[in-house]
């Protein structure tokens, strides 16, 4: 995960704002892994960008439903990234409830990504 961080190159952009998705294809892992990455993602993105707001992007509930396991792993990304840096803005398609159809894929469709865009453009 960091390593895309770095790839990113985050200092040559200057970015206003870093959105960090995670979640959907961590549901089933342990909680104390995800926490590790999830931390070591925002502690990158905090250091290579140390003004920019920070997005994360949780659980999509159709990829893994919406049971324990999902709202487990979303708990363990919400509290790891904002144990580095509380103010990460939180946008939780699985706690809001989304509702949206999938792409052939599985993946969500394009109104979801429509949606996701309108809710990250609200936080710039």
């Amino acid at each position: 995960m960091a390593g895309l961080t770095q790839a990113a190159n985050l200092p040559a952009h200057k970015p206003s704002l870093v959105v960090v998705q995670a979640g959907s294809n961590d549901v089933g892992r342990s909680a104390a892994a995800i926490s590790t990455q999830v931390q070591q993602v925002i502690s990158t993105v905090r250091r290579q960008a140390p003004g920019a707001k920070v997005a994360l992007v949780t659980v999509f509930p159709t990829i893994h439903g919406t049971g324990p396991n999902a709202r487990a792993t979303e708990s363990a990304i919400v509290t790891a990234a904002r144990s580095v840096d509380p103010s990460v803005s939180v946008i939780s398609p699985l706690s809001e409830g989304w509702e949206y159809g999938t792409s052939a894929d599985g993946h969500p469709d394009a109104a979801t990504h429509q949606k996701l865009a309108e809710r990250v453009a609200a936080l710039v």
